[in-house]
């Protein structure tokens, strides 16, 4: 396909919709790039942290029952004991309710790693070893079996409360350093996006140059001057000034600053013509009108000598 021969309306039409184009990519790849980022921002909120929240409130849940379990053996007034019996229930009540949530988390995860997993299930195993210890702990205490309570405090609870923490402790640690892995991938990921749509936008830069010192070129081409200059020529002509147009030996063959100089050396040409045919026209009728005149001189001549041989054979 030859460019020179298509239409200046087919060449705009080529040339902005090749920029639209260009403008459509990038916007849809702006609009991808940053639909991918939200989704990983909210993937980490309603993931990895989401997760690791929980399991602290688990962690804490936990550590209140404890706590308030111990201070069951301890106190001795009746108002203290149902304190401490409503810290345990309240605490009961949230670790259940935590590790309820926690595990449908980890469920229902889908960026979660292997290890990850393993880890995550290993807090309501311990929680379910341990539940059951701290709640005959209770029974002990509100039965009046302090040193029973003591002891079971000291054999299964530490350990096993100690064993809850470090399970919560070492799924954190893993979570944090999947959170690591994943800002270090999503600024990888920036990186990349950006200097890709760095490299659209100089692109469609160097298209719209491109673009518009082509069109520019290709009007000039197909005009052969600016078109002040080119009405100015027309004024000229239209005033009857056929005098040489600036340039236009210089204009391209088909360009409209030649066709008016074409105009202009056909016009002249035209005139020339016309001009030497008048002339023609003029010198025939001068000589016609000469011979008229010899043609009436001689008749008279003519004449008055016939008239003189008749008066002199009257005579």
């Amino acid at each position: 396909m030859n460019l020179n021969q298509l239409s200046v309306r087919t060449k705009l039409s080529l040339a902005f919709g090749s920029l639209t184009l260009v403008v459509v990519c990038v916007s849809a790849y702006s609009v991808k790039a940053l639909n991918d980022s939200h989704e990983r921002m909210i993937g980490f909120l309603n993931g990895i942290n989401a997760r690791v929240e929980t399991a602290n409130a688990v962690k804490a849940a936990v550590s209140d029952r404890a706590v308030a379990v111990r201070n069951l053996v301890l106190v001795a007034t009746p108002d203290d004991i149902q304190l401490e019996k409503d810290a345990v229930r309240g605490a009961e009540a949230r670790v259940e309710s935590s590790l309820a949530k926690f595990n449908e988390l980890v469920a229902n995860a889908k960026d979660i790693t292997d290890d990850a997993r393993k880890l995550g299930l290993e807090i309501p195993r311990i929680e379910n070893e341990y539940r059951p210890v701290a709640l005959e702990i209770n029974d002990l205490a509100l039965s009046g079996q302090r040193d029973a309570a003591i002891r079971e405090i000291q054999l299964k609870c530490r350990p096993l409360l100690s064993a809850l923490i470090k399970a919560v402790k070492d799924y954190s640690q893993t979570a944090t350093d999947r959170s690591a892995q994943i800002v270090k991938q999503s600024n990888e990921t920036f990186v990349l996006e950006r200097n890709i749509l760095i490299s659209l936008c100089v692109l469609a830069a160097a298209l719209a140059v491109l673009a518009g010192v082509a069109i520019i070129r290709s009007l000039l081409r197909a005009l052969g001057a600016e078109p002040a200059d080119l009405a100015s020529v027309s004024h000229r002509v239209a005033r009857g000034d056929l005098s040489t147009i600036p340039n236009a030996a210089y204009a391209l063959t088909g360009s409209v600053l030649a066709s008016m100089s074409d105009m202009q050396m056909s016009l002249l040409s035209l005139i020339g013509k016309v001009r030497t045919a008048a002339d023609g026209i003029a010198t025939g009728s001068s000589q016609i009108a000469a011979g008229n005149i010899d043609l009436s001189s001689r008749t008279e001549k003519q004449a008055a000598s016939c008239k003189k041989r008749q008066q002199a054979w009257n005579s």
